[in-house]
């Protein structure tokens, strides 16, 4: 274990809107899904957020929690990171927008209500993990996919789909895209919960990880036993691969 309090862990239109968010808030919103996208002027998807500033992967988990959303961190380096605080009746992804909006981090989804935050490339500096263009494309990708592999896996356990539980786990995946090793970052406040999640998730078969990458991967994950269909039926599809044109 490399943590044990969860809070701590790392592990979150139309092409005016689209445009507009990243002017006002500095940060771009690609790959976001068509289903997704009709949600923008729904009323009925607003939340109630109030999430002052703190470290970033707080900030998430609050937001994860409200909002149900799985969020994947790509960078290591996004865990020293604080947010900005959010406060009112606002859509999910708008709230995500707001959090993140000083981070140089760009919201990528891989489905309804499943994100990745990788660095922005035209914003990066230093404090991300130098990687070059080709490399980070082919790590979100890797990220996605195995985001969407992870999810699947606990929602096809009818004990795991119907639970009612958050956590953080690092992941290690062999060479071949089988998963080799889980650690929970802190418990579910159940010892039979935590066994079986692992074990679950150790028959995981994702994308092989891209070369020279630097593992655990870290991902925060919400299940709620109220709205179980939210998630499992959102969660990034077996063949999984970002738009090129997100890339571009």
């Amino acid at each position: 274990m490399r943590c044990y309090k969860f809070s701590r862990c790392p592990t979150i239109a139309s092409s005016f809107l689209r445009l507009a968010y990243s002017a006002l808030f500095g940060i771009a919103v690609t790959g976001y899904p068509p289903v997704a996208a009709q949600q923008i002027s729904s009323k009925a998807n607003q939340i109630e957020f109030d999430i002052p500033a703190q470290p970033l992967i707080e900030a998430l988990e609050a937001f994860s929690a409200s909002s149900g959303y799985q969020v994947l961190v790509a960078d290591p380096a996004a865990a020293a990171f604080r947010s900005s605080s959010i406060k009112g009746l606002l859509l999910p992804r708008d709230a995500l927008i707001g959090i993140v909006a000083a981070t140089g981090l760009k919201i990528r989804y891989t489905a309804t209500t499943s994100v990745i935050l990788v660095p922005d490339r035209s914003t990066a500096s230093t404090q991300f993990t130098s990687t070059d263009g080709l490399a980070a494309v082919e790590k979100t990708q890797f990220d996605g996919a195995l985001q969407g592999a992870v999810l699947r896996a606990l929602c096809r356990d009818a004990g795991l789909r119907r639970g009612n539980y958050r956590l953080a786990l690092d992941i290690w995946v062999r060479s071949s895209g089988q998963v080799d090793r889980v650690e929970l970052l802190g418990s579910t406040g159940s010892v039979y919960l935590d066994d079986r999640i692992i074990t679950t998730l150790r028959s995981v078969v994702s994308s092989p990880p891209v070369r020279g990458l630097t593992q655990p991967t870290t991902m925060l994950i919400g299940l709620s036993s109220s709205r179980p269909n939210e998630v499992c039926d959102n969660a990034p599809p077996e063949t999984y691969k970002l738009m090129r044109a997100a890339h571009r």
